[in-house]
């Protein structure tokens, strides 16, 4: 007998990371589509809280004249509020407690909070989503809860928002915020589609990263950077070090924390602000995307000399989604020079110079802010003239990349708008590299914590698995860790339904041997980075049917079965039983059978979409050879239940499919189809000890989600009962946090 095996797609890899937030945008309004784990609120009432009027025109006065200025680039007005739980509406749902607040702040291009307070409990949820449901800020969890400082969220665009929070009805505790600033952005950083620059529509000279997909690697390290209590921006990007053990520093400039006022020393309010920063990565694209948010940060050096700023993300980064940035400490460079930012907060831009950056060999006049003039020491900065691309406002912090691609400083800042005759200005980081010769003003200490003296180091992205997405039955497959850093041999996982063939260096190869319907991983490890698990979950085709051959014998009959979804290439087909029957020709959707002996034959045909095969029905045929009529009854209707991801952290989706039965004359070619119906499903979650811990009921089409945020790491088994057949289907779940 053929047995297939379907691969699900469940690729627990190296991109499973802790306490980072998704924002994602949708050209069309159908985020909730998207989000099939949140709880709507059912309530029409949902507390409703106004910001007062933002003068918008002396706001763009005030940044008008400060145009040319050493300050970060300023998009919102913050109004300092104290919104508590208390201020919303609460609701029960399915034993889940929900919270609802919006928010409206009239004119606004988009909203964003700060959090003072912000504690939720084991299995909580915090989404914050715009009316128009283009786009989705969330989940946040108990990951990202604060101790102390603040929470800054990322823009969500529009006037109005609502802050929902979903707990378990049964938590043991009970979640808490408390939100302190509300920030009204009067400036548009959701406008450009066609990379033109949001702070002026005149300059279209910018060039979306997307277009270069050669600095794919690079462009994946930089980030927006949310700073000023939530109302200000800069940009930065992450660097790798002599280490090579994914510390998460952060590159950007000195004047983005040394804000008020800048008087060239970081205050330890200053300091504490920066802390608190929000960074955001893979900001590529206006239309429908995600991207990433970090929270919260450790300063670790600053140097006002050659304007840079070294913080240390708290979170690990070990999404395969991001780089860390090689570098080049060398004073001299050659070649051409490139540029990676944020002009104004908006998506992510490229800019050349043809020709190599300069030293400044002399001092240079500095207007850094409203207080007065600074002096640009002499050989601290890199000189730079674009030829293809600019800088503006929001781009300060950028790395600046050497024709190896090596970082070799960051934006302090010059002219602005398009080329030709603009000059701007970068730290050299190989003057950052000694600083002020203290490991608060340098480079060297953080990012050669080896002291090996290196010049350079490579740009490198955190490991992960790679390998097939869909097996076929008894073939060799190849896994590979890509991204790894040393020498150090890698442990290899995987389970029963594999006979291992061989390992080489970072890659394993196996067999799959696996005939029966069950799930299996496999994953690695080395260097104490384990990485995430593959999961297969592995299907036998189901029965088509039963033949009764009578007394004939070595007689050729055609099978066809039922009208089935056209996905199928066609089938596979299987004399079961008696051994003695022969398959004369496979024909797709039909074929030839001869029958040996007298005997009830089963027989079975594998719907074939070029590998997998699954969720083939079961009919049972009837053939009178005599009168060669036939028909096929109707059986009792089947069901496939898919449980997804498998292991599990946060929500698990459970979809239920139903497998066609029909009943018609053969000699008609099936022309009636009678379909038995599949009503309600009890669906229910049992821990190893067999406690309930979960259960709802759903309908056949319908999804239901479970939230296992809150359950401890183990064995799980969801059992799902069609109340109307009495069929029942159970399967293993693996909660993993």
């Amino acid at each position: 007998m053929k047995n297939t095996i379907l691969l699900i797609v469940l690729l627990l890899s190296a991109s499973i990371m802790t306490a980072q937030v998704k924002s994602t945008r949708f050209r069309g309004k159908d985020a909730f589509k998207s989000f099939p784990e949140m709880r709507h609120f059912k309530s029409n009432h949902v507390s409703t809280k106004k910001m007062p009027k933002v003068d918008t025109e002396s706001l763009l006065k005030e940044d008008q004249a400060n145009e040319g200025l050493d300050i970060p680039f300023r998009f919102g007005n913050g109004f300092d509020v104290n919104y508590t739980l208390n201020d919303g509406t609460w609701e029960e749902q399915d034993s889940v407690r929900i919270w609802s607040l919006k928010i409206t702040s009239p004119g606004a291009y988009s909203l964003n909070f700060v959090f003072d307070k912000l504690h939720l409990s084991t299995g909580a949820e915090l989404y914050i989503f715009n009316s128009d449901s283009s786009m989705i800020y969330g989940p946040v969890t108990e990951e990202e809860n604060i101790e102390k400082g603040t929470f800054l969220t990322d823009l969500i665009s529009g006037d109005e928002v609502i802050i929902q929070l979903s707990e378990p009805a049964n938590s043991k505790e009970n979640s808490d915020l408390r939100i302190s600033r509300v920030v009204h952005a009067y400036k548009n950083l959701f406008i450009s589609d066609a990379g033109i620059a949001t702070t002026s529509a005149v300059y279209n000279c910018y060039n979306p990263i997307m277009l270069y997909p050669e600095w794919a690697d690079e462009s994946d390290a930089v980030a927006v950077v949310i700073i000023n209590n939530g109302t200000a921006l800069c940009t930065g990007s992450l660097l790798n070090n002599t280490a090579q053990d994914y510390k998460p520093y952060f590159l950007t400039a000195f004047h983005c924390i040394d804000t008020s006022p800048f008087d060239g020393f970081i205050s330890a309010a200053e300091q504490s602000v920066a802390e608190n920063w929000a960074f955001r990565f893979q900001y590529k694209t206006a239309d429908a995307s995600t991207y990433i948010t970090y929270n919260q940060a450790y300063f670790r050096a600053a140097w006002q000399n050659s304007d840079f700023a070294l913080m240390e993300l708290k979170q690990s980064v070990t999404n395969n989604r991001i780089t860390f940035l090689g570098w080049n400490k060398a004073e001299a460079v050659n070649g051409q020079a490139t540029c990676i930012h944020h002009p104004g907060g908006d998506f992510m831009k490229i800019s050349f110079a043809n020709n190599s950056p300069t030293s400044n060999t002399a001092t240079i006049p500095w207007v850094a802010d409203t207080n007065g003039q600074q002096i640009l020491q002499a050989n601290t900065h890199w000189i730079v003239k674009f030829d293809n691309g600019g800088i503006e406002p929001g781009s300060s912090g950028s790395p600046l990349f050497d024709s190896n691609k090596y970082v070799i400083g960051q934006l302090h800042g010059g002219n602005i708008g398009c080329p030709p005759n603009l000059i701007d200005y970068f730290g050299r980081f190989y003057n950052s590299w000694s600083g002020g010769d203290t490991q608060a003003t340098q480079l060297s200490h953080w990012l050669d914590p080896l002291k090996t003296g290196a010049i350079t180091t490579n740009t490198i992205r955190y490991p992960s698995i790679s390998g097939p997405t869909i097996l076929c039955p008894m073939t060799n497959v190849t896994y590979t860790v890509a991204g790894k850093m040393d020498n150090n041999p890698v442990t290899w996982t995987y389970g029963s339904n594999f006979t291992f063939l061989s390992a080489s260096g970072n890659s394993i190869t196996l067999r799959n041997t696996g005939t029966t319907f069950q799930s299996t991983t496999i994953g690695a490890s080395y260097s104490g980075i384990k990485l995430g698990k593959t999961a297969f979950v592995l299907y036998n085709p189901a029965q088509l049917g039963q033949y009764s051959a009578n007394a004939y014998t070595n007689t050729s009959y055609k099978m066809t079965p039922p009208p089935t979804p056209d996905i199928y290439k066609g089938y596979d087909w299987v004399v079961q039983q008696p051994s003695t029957g022969v398959v004369l020709s496979n024909m797709g959707l039909t074929c030839d059978v001869q029958f040996s002996q007298t005997g009830t034959y089963v027989i079975y045909a594998y719907g074939n979409y070029g590998c997998a095969i699954t969720n083939v029905p079961t009919y049972i045929y009837i053939y009178n050879v005599t009168t060669r009529t036939g028909s096929y009854s109707a059986p009792v209707p089947t069901f496939t239940a898919s449980a997804y991801p498998n292991p599990v952290s946060s929500a698990l989706s459970i979809e239920i499919t139903e497998n066609v039965a029909s009943s018609a004359d053969a000699q008609t070619n099936l022309a009636s189809v009678n379909q038995n119906k599949i009503d309600d499903f009890k669906i229910s979650l049992y821990d190893e000890h067999g406690k309930l811990v979960h259960h709802t009921k759903t309908k056949k089409g319908n999804k239901a989600h479970f939230n296992v945020a809150h359950l401890k790491s183990g064995i799980y088994y969801l059992n799902i009962h069609d109340e109307s057949t009495g069929q029942t289907e159970k399967q293993q779940i693996v909660v993993k946090h």
